[in-house]
């Protein structure tokens, strides 16, 4: 739409640059008839019509330059902003003046920008965040290994060691998921799956520690809403990344399973019953790394990836996550995924 009113202007442009044309010339070729009735010299005629085509070109020009500057103005200024964002100016965005065509270009150059900018911030504080977090095991390793060069303790030292190469595997494979879904590179293989199944096969991941602490899952599931369409390892993930992150923090109760069908998408609710999280550090808790607990010792987590890892899988699949408290006390989060086909069900 914004093509075609831009095109329209020009073409506009043109018809009164060609407009004027024939009715000066129109006048000119009137007064040169007048004029020759009124016996005026072919060389005062000729001089005439050449100081007329002298003004045609002029205002033509004149109107072409105007239309130049209109359009090419954006064009410049976006030039320049792309010079300053190369530069490594991060912050700078176009000034958007009105609602024509060049204010919106300048609108989509700056939501571009800015999403450009938000990636690369990301990023630095992913490497931050990681380089951080792998210190730990890697100095709890070194501690180990020279107790164990020395003799000291070596059968004792021996699990830690173990549970420390597990957070570091664990770490890396949370980041090449993460990594893998950034890229896109390949279409998610989707098949339709029981949810319930889903959510049992993500449970082994954590059973012995919840049966250890007298967890129990439990479902409540709509009927319209039992079936999802969806990559299956993915959604194992998910799921397993959510019942982890309950079993570790909430440390008892249940957690619930809850499902509803909104048209296509099925909405689901993974609830505990632990102690939740502060309202301000609900809007950070998908953010890599960040723990609504601060302290970074092994038994309240390991990398802070899980629930980053949730969101981009929610976001494969189209959906959106978000994480609320509950009363009296929990943690709901909620996301949406593809719900199977009607005929299915």
């Amino acid at each position: 739409m914004k093509s075609f009113l831009l095109a329209a202007k020009i073409a506009i442009a043109f018809l009164l640059v060609m407009g004027t044309f024939v009715v000066i010339t129109l006048h000119v070729f009137a007064r040169m008839v007048m004029h020759n009735q009124e016996g005026m010299s072919l060389n005062e005629a000729h001089h005439s019509f050449v100081v007329t085509v002298l003004w045609i070109g002029l205002v033509a020009m004149g109107l072409l330059i105007a239309l130049s500057v209109y359009v090419t103005t954006p064009l410049r200024r976006m030039s320049r902003s792309m010079d300053r964002i190369a530069a490594g100016d991060l912050e700078h965005r176009v000034a958007v003046r009105g609602s024509d065509e060049g204010a919106a270009m300048g609108r989509s150059f700056n939501a571009m920008a800015e999403r450009v900018r938000g990636m690369i911030v990301g990023q630095k504080e992913l490497m931050a965040g990681v380089s951080h977090e792998l210190r730990s095991p890697l100095a709890r390793m070194k501690v180990s290994l020279e107790l164990m060069r020395e003799g000291k303790d070596g059968e004792a030292t021996l699990p830690d060691l173990e549970a420390d190469v597990d957070e570091l595997d664990s770490m890396v494979e949370e980041l090449l998921l993460a990594s893998r879904l950034d890229l896109g590179s390949a279409p998610l293989s989707m098949q339709e799956s029981s949810l319930e199944e889903l959510c049992r096969e993500a449970w082994t991941r954590v059973a012995d520690a919840a049966r250890s602490r007298s967890m129990a899952l439990e479902f409540s599931l709509a009927d319209d809403a039992s079936r999802v369409q969806a990559n299956r390892a993915l959604i194992v993930r998910l799921l397993g990344n959510l019942f982890e992150n309950s079993v570790r923090y909430a440390g008892q109760g249940r957690v619930i399973v809850v499902s509803s069908r909104r048209a296509d998408r099925v909405h689901i609710d993974v609830t505990d019953e632990g102690p939740g999280v502060e309202q301000a550090d609900l809007g950070q808790l998908f953010e890599p790394f960040f723990r609504a607990d601060r302290s970074r010792s092994r038994k309240t987590g390991a990398g802070g990836l899980g629930l980053m890892i949730v969101r981009r899988a929610v976001e494969a699949h189209g959906g959106h996550v978000e994480a609320c408290c509950t009363k009296p006390h929990g943690l709901a989060v909620k996301f949406d995924l593809p719900g199977a086909s009607a005929k299915a069900l």
